[in-house]
């Protein structure tokens, strides 16, 4: 769901934030895919570091329909990061 709507965000943004939001799923990718058993602490820091990252490309974007796609994968991340991964 996450990577569905960073997708749906990616596809209705320019290409200049189509760029970094693609390197963005790829990181959620990473951190969705990844060891289990991996430090949690660290987990939360990549997430947090997600959602920085999002929130300032949302700045950056003038089409609305690019922002609610943020703002719905910044409320899924928000969900997932406190029931874990």
């Amino acid at each position: 769901m996450l990577r569905a709507e960073l997708q749906r965000a990616s596809d209705a943004a320019d290409s200049e934030i189509q760029r970094h939001l693609n390197f963005l799923n790829e990181g959620l990718m990473e951190l969705a895919e990844g060891d289990k058993t991996a430090d949690t602490k660290a987990d939360r820091d990549r997430v947090v570091e997600l959602e920085e990252k999002l929130v300032s490309l949302s700045a950056e974007v003038d089409d609305q329909a690019t922002v609610s796609h943020i703002e719905n994968v910044l409320d899924h991340l928000d969900a997932a990061a406190d029931g874990g991964w």
